[in-house]
């Protein structure tokens, strides 16, 4: 998974496990975070992965965001299940397994004051509604602002811009083609249900280092050269489907 890709999942997925670790030991909750000024050039790699979020303030964890102790955001994608049989007849003897793709940020939260941290609430707030048919929105007019406001001391928002980088993909790219066209394909035509609830596995997904699923269905489409998997320069496709975005020499810990 190269970078551009790895920001897509970020933006396109959003929601994050917060992990950290302070003075009660590790911790993790969830909450949704935004790409940071996606549409501003960045001073390097790590800067254009910078996300905000916020949790709330009666949320034991928050003392550690507060405290901006080392955390873990980790961010995941299109996954599913595979079986074995979907191999045959390309492979046999082989496993089945669970594809899955994430991306995880390592860094030290910095908590946000004032209109910048209320910016954030707000920008959360505007991104879910956008999805929602114009003239149903819940939108910040002046009352409902006023009232917002006053709810807004009772969050703690923040900014973490990683140290560390992880973009993890496991979507069968060791394999030929023609296997990975079978694994991607939409789960609506194969009824396979998950244990205990009756409904079907959902599709691996969208366009995802280099793999494409259709929305709404439809022949996936695959893009050859990520998906053979082979190892490339700089570290960006690796067989095994682990890749590492390194920050520079400059900003690594000795």
């Amino acid at each position: 998974m190269d970078s551009a890709a790895a920001r897509e999942l970020i933006a396109r997925y959003g929601r994050a496990s917060i992990i950290s670790s302070g003075e009660a030991g590790l911790r993790a909750t969830y909450g949704f975070c935004l790409l940071d000024q996606p549409g501003h050039a960045a001073q390097d790699e790590l800067e254009s992965f910078t996300v905000v979020g916020h949790i709330a303030r009666g949320d034991p964890q928050a003392k550690d965001l507060l405290a901006g102790v080392p955390t873990l955001l980790l961010f995941e994608g299109p996954h599913g299940y595979v079986s074995a049989s979907w191999y045959a007849p390309d492979l046999t003897e082989v496993p089945s397994t669970w594809d899955y793709t994430a991306v995880h940020l390592y860094g030290a939260p910095v908590v946000l004051q004032g209109e910048e941290g209320f910016d954030v609430v707000r920008r959360t707030l505007e991104h879910h509604e956008s999805a929602i048919e114009e003239g149903t929105r819940f939108c910040l007019n002046a009352e409902r602002l006023e009232f917002a406001r006053k709810l807004y001391p009772g969050t703690v928002p923040f900014r973490l811009t990683p140290t560390r980088i992880e973009a993890k993909i496991k979507l069968n790219q060791d394999y030929p083609a023609s296997v990975v066209e079978r694994v991607i394909e939409p789960r609506s035509t194969r009824a396979v249900r998950k244990p205990g609830v009756g409904g079907r596995h959902a599709p691996l997904g969208p366009t995802l280092g280099g793999l494409t699923a259709p929305a709404g269905g439809g022949r996936p489409t695959v893009a050859t050269p990520k998906v053979r998997g082979r190892r490339r320069r700089r570290g960006r496709v690796m067989a095994a489907g682990l890749v590492h975005v390194h920050p520079p020499a400059a900003c690594r810990s000795a």
